[in-house]
C-alpha cells in the first residue's frame, strides 16, 4: 500500500526505486530456486542459555560441506522471514542435519518459545516419543571461511560461545574421517579452543567433546575450555575451590565442571603464550587459525596471528 502512495504522490520515485525492486526480484526468484522440498523438524532440546537445538530431516539431494550455513524460514512464525544458522551436523550424517539457535532476537525468541510450549504438551501427554512436526524450508547451503580447514596441516580452532556451533560439524566430520583413515583431510594436530562465561554453556556439545576424548585414537584433538565468568586461579578467594577441582582431576581424571578427562581453565587464556607455545610446536610448518567470536577477540587473535606467522581466517558471530 505504501509502495502504492509513493508512485502516485512521486511522480520520479520509481526512478529511485526502480534497481532495489529489481535486485529484491532477482534475489526472490534465486531463493526459489535454491530451495530444497519442505523439510520437518524431527527432534528438538531445549539447551541451557536459551539455546534451541533442532535435528532437520535431510532429504537425498541436499549435500554440504563441514561448517556451510543454511537459511532457515518456519512459516508458522512468518511466510517471508528467513534467518542464516550454520549447520551443527556432520555430513556423513545422511538422516538429519541439525542447526543450534539461541534466543538472542524477536523472530528466534518466538521459535524458542514454539517449541518449549510444544515440549511441554509432550510431557503432559506422556508421549514415549517426542515429535514437533514443525515444517520448515531450507535455502542453502552456503560455503563459509572454516571449510578450507581441512586442507590446513596444524590448525588452532578457537570458539566463544555459541561461536562453537560451525566448528561442531567440523569437529563431527574430522572425527570420522579420522577414524575412517580418509584421504580427504591432511591436519595432523587440532588445538581446539572454547570459551565460555558460565559452566551450563559447555553443556550444548559436552557429548561431543566426550565422543572425541573417547574415539580420538591417533591424538589428533587438544582439547582446551576457559570458563571466563569464573575467577582466575591467583584469586585467594575461590582458592579452596581450585585445590578441590585439582585434587578430582588428579584422583578421578574427570573435570568437575565439564566431566570430560580435559581440565577446564578459569578466566580468559593467555593467547601470547598459546601462539608462542603452538608456533614452537609445529616450526617450521605453516599453523591456520580459525575463529568464531565476538569482534573484539578477533581483532587480537588477527594481530597475533600476524606476529607469529600463522594464517586466519574468521567466521561472523
Amino acid at each position: 500500500m505504501w509502495f502504492a502512495l509513493a508512485l502516485v504522490h512521486g511522480p520520479v520515485f520509481w526512478q529511485w526505486v526502480l534497481l532495489p525492486v529489481v535486485g529484491f526480484a532477482i534475489e526472490l526468484v534465486i531463493r526459489a530456486r535454491n530451495t530444497k522440498e519442505p523439510a520437518y523438524v524431527v527432534n528438538a532440546t531445549l539447551l541451557p542459555s536459551k539455546v534451541l537445538g533442532l535435528e532437520i530431516a535431510r532429504s537425498q539431494s541436499f549435500h554440504y560441506q563441514p561448517g556451510d550455513y543454511v537459511f532457515v524460514k518456519c512459516p508458522s512464525l512468518s511466510k517471508y522471514e528467513w534467518h542464516p544458522f550454520t549447520i551443527s551436523s556432520a555430513p556423513e550424517m545422511q538422516d538429519v542435519l541439525s542447526v543450534h539457535i539461541r534466543s538472542a532476537g524477536s523472530w528466534t525468541g518466538k521459535l524458542y518459545q514454539l517449541f518449549r510450549e510444544q515440549h511441554e504438551q509432550w510431557i503432559r501427554s506422556g508421549n514415549s516419543k517426542y515429535e514437533p512436526g514443525v515444517l520448515v524450508h531450507l535455502d542453502g547451503p552456503y560455503g563459509t571461511p572454516s571449510t578450507h580447514i581441512f586442507e590446513s596441516k596444524y590448525a588452532i580452532l578457537i570458539a566463544a560461545g555459541i561461536g562453537i556451533t560451525p566448528f561442531a560439524s567440523i569437529l563431527k566430520s574430522m572425527l570420522y574421517r579420522n577414524k575412517q583413515g580418509s584421504s580427504r583431510m591432511n591436519l595432523q594436530k587440532v588445538h581446539f579452543y572454547w570459551l565460555n562465561r558460565e559452566q551450563k554453556a559447555f553443556e550444548w556439545f559436552v557429548e561431543l567433546l566426550s565422543r572425541i576424548e573417547a574415539e580420538d585414537t591417533n591424538n589428533l584433538f587438544d582439547i582446551n575450555l576457559y570458563m571466563t565468568g569464573a575467577q582466575q586461579k591467583s584469586d585467594m578467594k575461590s582458592s579452596t575451590l581450585f585445590v578441590a577441582m585439582d585434587l578430582m582431576h588428579s584422583q578421578t581424571q574427570v573435570d568437575l565442571i565439564t566431566g570430560l578427562k580435559s581440565r577446564t581453565q578459569t578466566g580468559r587464556p593467555d593467547w601470547e603464550e598459546i601462539f608462542q607455545d603452538v608456533a614452537k610446536q609445529h616450526a617450521p610448518d605453516k599453523v591456520d587459525v580459525y575463529f568464531c567470536g565476538p569482534p573484539g577477540l578477533s581483532l587480537q587473535l588477527r594481530n597475533l596471528c600476524h606476529k607469529y606467522g600463522f594464517g586466519y581466517r574468521k567466521e561472523n558471530f
